[in-house]
């Protein structure tokens, strides 16, 4: 998993990223590492249903943090 380039249209989206400029951005790959690499279990709970997908629990625990950003996100605009 941290071998792999998963990025592949990460030249695509730089672009777009700098040319949009109401697009809001998130970044929360850290939240799927432990140590700096990716890891399929944190905190025993399973975070991959299959290679794109999470599963339901991790979703569940995931939901606060991705709410925290989100109104913050709105709370600046």
């Amino acid at each position: 998993m941290n071998l792999e380039d998963n990025q592949k249209d990460e030249k695509f989206w730089r672009k777009f990223e700098n040319e949009n400029k109401s697009l809001h951005k998130i970044d929360l790959t850290d939240y799927f590492k432990v140590n700096g690499e990716f890891q399929p279990i944190i905190g025993n709970v399973v975070i991959y249903r299959d290679n794109r997908h999470l599963t339901n629990t991790y979703s569940e625990s995931f939901g606060p943090v991705f709410e925290e950003k989100i109104k913050k996100i709105l709370k600046d605009e």
